[in-house]
């Protein structure tokens, strides 16, 4: 996301450990690549990034519409990626992630975000867990991570409005950041 404006939305979590987990993958890619001008590079990509932090039970879709605007009358900052963490799926209604896309389409952005799930967890007929499935129309591509010890496996379970998914196995390398062929 080099030189492109992120907006980071946390909910559950402070700036300051979003702001370490970003420092932390950072570092460790920087090493595993050798980058060079790795500190001129982390400022250019934190003068791209804003966190926002939200209180478990303060988040609302409203509060982040009104913060977006916020973000673009007083800062010029208008993201091309939105990226959310601790959005609680298991209560979330249909109408609030409608309502978080339509924010992303309004603003010609990506919305990447992340449910927790379990190996219990109900699935549907393409293998999309609950508590996502039942939502799964709102999403353009829902991607599965595992994790095994030794990589986190990707298996793409929805691709836009592909009805066949081909099976593509992934494995990101958790000490290099990699992706490689899986299996």
């Amino acid at each position: 996301m080099r030189g492109r404006r992120v907006l980071h939305v946390t909910i559950g979590r402070t700036i300051e450990h979003t702001r370490e987990y970003y420092d932390e993958i950072f570092q460790d890619l920087a090493r595993a690549t050798e980058l060079e001008a790795a500190a001129e590079i982390r400022r250019e990509i934190e003068g791209h990034r804003h966190i926002k932090s939200y209180l478990k039970d303060s988040f609302s879709v409203e509060h982040l519409r009104t913060h977006i605007a916020m973000l673009r009358e007083v800062m010029g900052f208008v993201p091309v990626a939105i990226v959310m963490d601790g959005y609680d799926f298991s209560t979330a209604s249909l109408e609030d992630v409608e309502a978080l896309k339509a924010i992303a389409v309004q603003l010609k952005a990506e919305f990447w975000t992340a449910a927790h799930t379990h190996r219990t967890d109900p699935r549907d007929a393409s293998g999309i867990p609950e508590p996502v499935a039942h939502l799964a129309g709102v999403f353009d591509v829902i991607v599965h991570m595992a994790h095994d010890g030794k990589a986190v496996h990707l298996n793409v379970l929805k691709d836009h409005d592909n009805p066949s998914v081909g099976h593509l196995s992934l494995a990101l390398d958790p000490t290099t950041m990699l992706i490689r062929q899986d299996g």
